[in-house]
C-alpha cells in the first residue's frame, strides 16, 4: 500500500463555479497547530474562533486562482489580502472551495493507496 509521507508543495487544481483554484491541503499537524492558535479555554470550556480559523485556512490552502473577479469584473490577484476579502464577503464560496478540496484530496489519497470504493461482498445479502 502506498502512503503519502511528504507534503505536496505544488498542490492540485479544483473548479468551483467558474473559478479554477490551485489548492494544497494542510497536513494534520499544521491543521492542529492552526486550530490550537484559534482556540481559547476558559473555565475548562474550549472555544474555537471558527471564523478566524476558516479565514486563515483559506488563505493558507489557496495557492492561486483564475476566473475570480471583483464586483466590477476586474480580475483579482491571489494575495492574502484578496483571499481575506473573498472570505469576508463570500463565505459560501469559501465553504465550497474547502469542501471540494477535501473531497478531491480524499479521492486522490484513495487512488494513491490503491483502495477501491466499497462494493458487494460475499457476506452481504446482495453479494450472495
Amino acid at each position: 500500500m502506498k502512503l503519502q509521507t511528504t507534503a505536496n508543495q505544488e498542490g492540485f487544481q479544483i473548479t468551483v463555479g467558474d473559478a479554477t483554484l490551485t489548492v494544497n491541503p494542510m497536513s494534520s499537524s499544521a491543521l492542529g497547530r492552526l486550530r490550537q492558535k484559534h482556540t481559547t479555554i476558559k473555565r475548562g470550556v474550549e472555544k474555537v474562533d471558527g471564523a478566524a480559523l476558516t479565514a486563515e485556512m483559506f488563505d493558507r490552502v489557496v495557492l492561486d486562482w483564475n476566473g475570480i473577479q471583483d464586483e466590477n469584473g476586474n480580475p483579482l490577484a491571489c494575495t492574502s489580502e484578496t483571499k481575506r476579502a473573498v472570505y469576508e464577503h463570500n463565505g459560501d464560496f469559501v465553504g465550497d472551495v474547502l469542501k471540494k478540496m477535501d473531497d478531491v484530496d480524499s479521492e486522490r489519497r484513495m487512488g494513491l493507496e490503491g483502495n477501491l470504493l466499497p462494493g458487494l461482498s460475499g457476506t452481504s445479502p446482495k453479494g450472495k
